[in-house]
């Protein structure tokens, strides 16, 4: 049986390539017969389905979910990468545990693309929450999709756990608007949105599916 690897790579602008000028993207893989000390795995959380932003507003989009792992287990987060497209200011993460709210990470989508170092430790039970601080500058209404010209709230999660054969594998339960609207504190706006404007009424979006 064949297995493969297929790397997607995704381009803003590929006209800068041609005949004398190809791309040379290209994936490394290092990998060992030998038992190593820690396993990783990657968790994705993805914001914001069918989400319509208005002209000339700041919105908030959310996506969150209560952790199961198995029991006794835990894993360690050491690095996260977040991804908007233009109108992203911020992309936060939240924990809650023993009712908590402890703020994990935060990263400008406009930076370079790179996984951040963190240092999180997640176990069973605890709330995850997303927050993508957006502000539509545009003169006309975006959706959230998968063009350039839509937007979109994303952060993945890399993850190790400890002497494991596999990472455990880290999944979510959704959670609902309102567990989501638990967070006591707003997502601190960078200094370059305009301070006039405030959030709209009901800006917090709810995950997909959710009443």
């Amino acid at each position: 049986m064949r297995r493969y690897f297929v790397l997607q790579v995704h381009y803003n602008n590929a006209s800068v390539f041609s005949e004398a000028n190809r791309d040379s993207t290209g994936l490394k893989i290092t990998y060992t017969r030998q038992r190593v000390s820690k396993v990783a795995g990657l968790h994705t959380f993805g914001a914001g389905a069918n989400v319509v932003m208005q002209p000339r507003q700041l919105d908030i989009i959310e996506d969150g979910c209560r952790v199961v792992l198995p029991k006794d287990s835990k894993v360690h987060v050491f690095s996260y990468l977040v991804h908007t497209h233009d109108l992203g200011l911020l992309v936060a993460i939240y924990r809650q545990r023993d009712g908590n709210w402890t703020e994990l990470g935060r990263r400008s989508p406009q930076l370079p693309k790179a996984f951040t170092p963190a240092g999180m430790q997640v176990r069973n039970g605890d709330l995850l929450l997303v927050r993508c601080t957006m502000y539509n500058s545009r003169e006309s209404a975006v959706s959230t999709g998968y063009t350039h010209h839509d937007e979109m709230c994303f952060m993945r999660l890399m993850y190790y756990a400890e002497g494991a054969e596999r990472p455990p594998k880290m999944t979510c339960k959704p959670m609902s608007h309102k567990e989501l609207g638990l967070l006591p504190v707003a997502s601190p706006v960078p200094a370059k949105f305009p301070p006039a404007v405030t959030p709209p009424a009901g800006s917090r979006r709810p995950p997909p599916g959710d009443a």
